[in-house]
């Protein structure tokens, strides 16, 4: 008995792997080329450690229980490009440290990227993601495309997501002969469990155009993350310019919701420390005739017996064209909040079902001047006018002196003073 022991303890501290231990296959190898021959070969506890470097794949995960390791010391050193659709997670459980999931696009939050089918479709599986990089992944959501969420779209499954960054990834609705609705930038989740701890979503959007022989309008709803009957929880995590919107030239959406998080019917929802900035659910400079964009943080909808807690949260300026800046809960039942902070969130703070559970705290915007208070007195007079001839001549583009915006103050700019705004 005591000889079989030793053999144990020598073959451990030779490196010799046993039956019952995880072997290691390193990517890439002789035996393993590249990330998917490591899957096919592995069995299951085993880790598939990743070196540094771009690898073009297209990953199928099925009945698998692995683990995924980049080796560099920042996820964006292991770079995952799939040249051929989805990435696709099914009946597994897996968990992936310091890997990038990226697209080949170059990143500009200001320019949309092009659509394709990108992200990682994940149904029926247990998957932990520990600081890895989701961005520039966006998804077409078409008549003949399952796709909807840019970077991860999940079915039925468990996901936790720690220390994490999505960055530029977009849904994009234009269906030719039915109603467009895009749902979720950067995660679209259903029937799930999504825990999310201490990481940040920036620049991802939900975007929807009308069809070009569809009757129906577009809308879109989540900006960052859309979920329907699922287990929510939030910790530590940025939320910040993300949006709810239209496609630049289309067509005006019928209806925008949750700038950053659109939530249906959840079964359970905690967020804590969780900040929202600037975020938004508005197409320009449009207010809907039906007052449907709102929720420029996060848009709620549950049913009586449901409720959401939010706690220790900050909120600061976002923007929802027809009410809920920062929250709009609507169903009936209740979204409550407890010692959070709304700093400046228009076009109201919060609207709906949403309850003060107390210690909130609430700042309005202040009051820009009227044009025309050029020192800034909370009055148009003759001061003002006096401040207007004195900048008389040519004025760098968008002074405020330069009241029709010719780029000269001059006559035209008093008669205007005098007619539109003295003593208003």
């Amino acid at each position: 008995m005591m000889q079989s022991k030793t053999l144990v303890l020598a073959a451990g501290f030779l490196g010799l792997t046993t039956p019952a231990m995880a072997a290691n296959l390193f990517v890439p190898s002789n035996d393993y080329p590249t990330i998917q021959s490591a899957i096919d070969a592995a069995r299951d506890g085993d880790n598939v450690l990743i070196s540094d470097g771009r690898y073009e794949e297209t990953l199928r995960i099925v009945d698998k229980s692995l683990n995924f390791y980049g080796r560099g010391t920042h996820p964006g050193h292991t770079s995952i490009v799939s040249p051929s659709g989805r990435h696709e997670i099914a009946s597994s459980q897996l968990r992936f440290s310091l890997i990038g999931f990226h697209s080949e696009q170059v990143f500009d939050h200001r320019i949309p990227l092009d659509p394709g089918e990108d992200g990682l479709l994940i149904h029926y599986s247990t998957v932990e993601f520990s600081m890895c990089e989701f961005d520039r992944l966006v998804s077409w959501y078409t008549t003949n495309s399952l796709g909807d969420a840019g970077a991860i779209e999940m079915w039925q499954s468990d996901v936790s997501l720690s220390r994490c960054v999505f960055e530029g990834n977009g849904a994009l609705s234009n269906k030719p002969y039915w109603a467009s609705v895009a749902r979720g930038g950067a995660i679209y989740a259903a029937s799930s469990t999504l825990d999310i701890e201490d990481c940040l979503f920036e620049f991802n959007y939900a975007r929807a155009d009308r069809g070009v022989r569809s009757p129906w309008g577009c809308g879109a709803e989540g900006g960052a993350i859309y979920m329907s009957g699922c287990d929510f929880t939030s910790t530590g995590t940025r939320y910040e310019q993300n949006r709810a919107t239209g496609v630049d030239g289309g067509s005006v959406p019928s209806m925008l919701h949750g700038g950053a998080i659109y939530a249906s019917y959840p079964v359970s929802m905690h967020l804590e420390r969780s900040y929202f900035i600037e975020n938004r659910a508005a197409f320009g400079e449009v207010e809907n005739a039906d007052e449907s964009y709102t929720g420029g943080a996060m848009y709620i909808s549950h049913g009586r017996n449901n409720a959401e807690y939010l706690k220790h949260c900050r909120f600061t300026e976002n923007h929802a064209a027809d009410g809920g800046g920062a929250v709009y809960s609507s169903g009936g039942g209740r979204t409550k909040s407890n010692n959070c902070e709304y700093d400046c969130n228009t076009s109201t703070q919060n609207e709906g079902d949403w309850f003060n559970s107390g210690g909130n705290v609430f700042n309005e915007c202040p009051e820009p001047p009227a044009r025309g208070d050029f020192n800034g007195d909370g009055n148009v007079d003759i001061k003002d006018l006096m401040e207007l001839y004195y900048s008389w001549g040519k004025v760098t583009p968008g002074s405020k002196y330069d009241l029709n915006g010719d780029g000269i103050v001059d006559s035209r700019d008093v008669v205007g003073f005098i007619v539109t705004r003295y003593g208003k």
